[in-house]
This record gives structure tokens, sequence and C-alpha cells, in this order.
């Protein structure tokens, strides 16, 4: 997925998820060694991710959440939609 998507991704970022099914941003950053998304910016928590990458989006920017619906709704709860 990483590598069908990246050309239209200016910026990375990663984050880590807590919970059984979850993982810290260490460990997705080393699964995605050698693809585009290695340079990403890591952040311990989604919502942490989302304001930063949301902060650098400029006018006509899309900010695009990748994952099961768990870490979905996270950014979903911070931008305030169900």
């Amino acid at each position: 997925v990483v590598e069908a998507i990246a050309p239209q991704v200016a910026h990375w970022h990663l984050a880590g998820l807590p919970g059984p099914r979850g993982g810290s941003v260490e460990a997705l950053a080393t699964r995605l060694q050698g693809t585009a998304a290695a340079t990403a910016t890591r952040h311990e928590q989604v919502e942490d991710a989302l304001r930063q990458a949301h902060a650098q989006a400029g006018a006509g920017d899309r900010v695009l959440v990748l994952g099961s619906p768990h870490p979905a709704a996270a950014p979903l709860e911070c931008l305030g939609r169900d």
C-alpha cells in the first residue's frame, strides 16, 4: 500500500497504538524500512500525528489516515466526527 500511494504523499506520519492489537511506533517504523514511509515523522499517539499532519496541510491538501477501524476512530473523534 505504501508504494502504491507514495507518489501522492508529501509527508508521512507514523503513530503507535495501545492495547494488545496495537504496537509501538518504533515497531511500525522498523516494518516500513526500505519504503517511501521510512523517513516518516514518528508520534506516540494517533491524535498527535493527526494534529501535526493537519497543521502542515495547506489549502487543497488532504490528510489520509490508514489502518483498521480502531486507529481511524481516534482521528475522527479528534476532528469531532462520528
